[in-house]
């Protein structure tokens, strides 16, 4: 009798294709599904930071002019000190 290559305790499986497989309580243990008592979502707290930083960096990539050479709202509101260095008054008067 040859033992189970995973456990060693029961009798294993020999099949004439693959050879020595495990026995069927391992196999079975293989098909079950076991949640961990505490589970990490280490993807998920991770994206969390990746949110968190996006938003309080937002503001970094605001571009002065949007498309059509608008000037900007955003840009305005997150720069107030240097909206006077990229518009002109006839511009502040458009926002």
């Amino acid at each position: 009798m040859t033992k189970c290559p995973r456990c060693g305790k029961h009798k294993a499986i020999i099949d004439k294709i693959y050879g020595v497989l495990p026995c069927l309580v391992c196999q079975k243990e293989d098909t079950e599904f076991h949640l961990q008592e505490q589970p990490e979502f280490y993807s998920i707290s991770k994206s969390n930071r990746v949110i968190e930083q996006r938003d309080h960096h937002a503001k970094d990539i605001l571009q002065p002019f949007g498309r059509k050479g608008a000037p900007s709202k955003d840009f305005a509101d997150a720069y107030p000190d240097k909206v006077h260095d990229y518009f002109s008054d006839s511009d502040l008067k458009k926002i």
